[in-house]
Parts: structure tokens; sequence; C-alpha cells
């Protein structure tokens, strides 16, 4: 019994970790865009590398949950209702394209 214990310790903490990790991510993205002017001519770019890391930390929550044990109603319980950063809603954004690796 002391294992599965171990692992739902383990668990709990990776997803809270992941979702720290994320929420950490979108207040970056909204640092970015409050900038102005030269400020945010150098840092442009880094919304749309900030979203793609927040898109793969999604896709492995995912992975994650097929064999990970999560309480899912423990966690919210824990979970503040309120946020300083903004949830943002990706599917109404358009695609911000930058140079990287195209693949090939």
């Amino acid at each position: 019994m002391a294992k599965k214990n171990d692992m739902r310790g383990y668990c709990d903490s990776l997803y809270v970790e992941l979702y720290g990790m994320k929420n950490r991510l979108l207040g970056f993205i909204e640092q970015v865009e409050g900038f102005t002017g030269k400020e945010k001519e150098t840092v442009a770019g880094h919304a749309g590398h900030l979203r793609e890391i927040i898109k793969t930390i999604d896709w492995k929550l995912e992975i994650l949950e097929r064999a990970c044990p999560f309480d899912w109603e423990r966690f919210h319980e824990n979970v503040e209702t309120t946020a300083s950063v903004p949830m943002i809603d990706f599917s109404k954004e358009k695609k911000d394209f930058s140079g990287g690796y195209m693949g090939g």
C-alpha cells in the first residue's frame, strides 16, 4: 500500500508543478504583450515561443494522465479560484509563425 501512496504523491506533485509552469508562462506572455516601443520589438517573438511551450506542456499532461493516477477533485479543492493572469483563448488568436525548425 505504501508504494501506491508514493505513486499518488509523485503524480500529484507532477501535475501541480506542470500546471504551475503553464500559469507562470501565461504571466510572461502577458508581460510581453504589455511592453511598448523598443522593448516590445526586442521581445516580440517571445510570446509565440512561450505559447509553443504551453502547448507542449498540455500535450505531455495528456500523455501522463494515461499512466499516472491523479485526484482531480482534490487538486481543484486546493487551487485558487482567482488568478492574477487571465487565461488566454488560443483558438481566437491568429497564428504566430516565427522562425525556427520547420522539419524536413
